[in-house]
């Protein structure tokens, strides 16, 4: 540890150990207003004393974590810790997709149906014909995917998946503009981008195996899932400059 570490952590413990004598002598003087009980030295050593014994044991927690930061390896250390943080982080997101997921589901089922007559995808009578294989969020990239599945025992569009995404893509984006969602907001205000559509498709992929067209949603509702959305969309502009020019030079 550098001699600028060091004095970082060492005014940060006297700091806290300050605020803690001083947190029990506030408390010992509480007590004895509350309690009607007069002031004694004793009575306040006490506390006092109460208040070392906790800055002792925190002493030699803070001296066998230094101590362990200079004799193991601090990559696999701070490794560590961004992965206990990145599991406790995507387990609160997660805590949201209860409320979202239904929702979420009736808009994207909507927007299918609604425009069916030219995509031609085998949908049921209802909702539950998006999910064949159920509730099934992933969390990548601190976002949270919605999944979503359709029984598709062959491929009835004559285009690739990329294109089939951008077409429902511009049929949500209609349909958020000028219906909204229900019991969600339609938009996502960011401080960086602006107004932002709340639902981007982020992937479509047909598996001919499994007879299915899975769908990857994203409900955009923080700035990591604007920056996901804007890194998205970026290369989706140059998956189409590199598609267009490969067809324009086969033409």
């Amino acid at each position: 540890m550098n001699k600028k570490s060091f004095r970082v952590v060492l005014l940060t413990y006297f700091a806290v150990a300050f605020f803690v004598i001083m947190a029990f002598g506030s408390e010992y003087l509480s007590e004895c207003n509350k309690l009607g009980i007069p002031f004694s030295l004793s009575g306040a050593v006490s506390y006092l004393l109460t208040g070392f014994i906790c800055l002792i044991a925190m002493t030699v927690l803070v001296v066998v974590f230094l101590l362990v930061l200079e004799l193991s390896d601090r990559k696999s250390i701070k490794s560590a810790l961004r992965l206990t943080a990145n599991f406790a982080s995507n387990k609160a997101r997660m805590k949201v997709v209860n409320s979202v997921y239904p929702s979420l589901l009736y808009f994207l089922y909507d927007v299918l149906q609604s425009n069916n007559e030219f995509l031609k995808l085998p949908l049921g009578k209802d909702c539950s014909s998006l999910l064949k294989e159920g509730y099934n969020p992933l969390c990548v990239d601190n976002c949270i995917f919605y999944t979503f599945q359709i029984i598709m025992p062959k491929k009835s569009y004559d285009f690739d998946d990329d294109t089939l995404k951008q077409i429902i893509q511009s049929y949500i984006e209609a349909q958020l503009l000028n219906y909204g969602m229900v019991n969600l907001p339609s938009y996502y205000n960011s401080k960086s981008y602006g107004m932002i559509p709340s639902v981007y498709i982020e992937k479509v992929v047909y598996n001919e195996e499994q007879h299915l067209l899975k769908f990857a949603v994203m409900y955009i509702s923080c700035e990591d899932d604007v920056r996901h959305y804007i890194k998205s969309k970026k290369r989706d502009e140059q998956l189409n400059i590199t598609t267009d020019k490969v067809y324009d030079d086969e033409v």
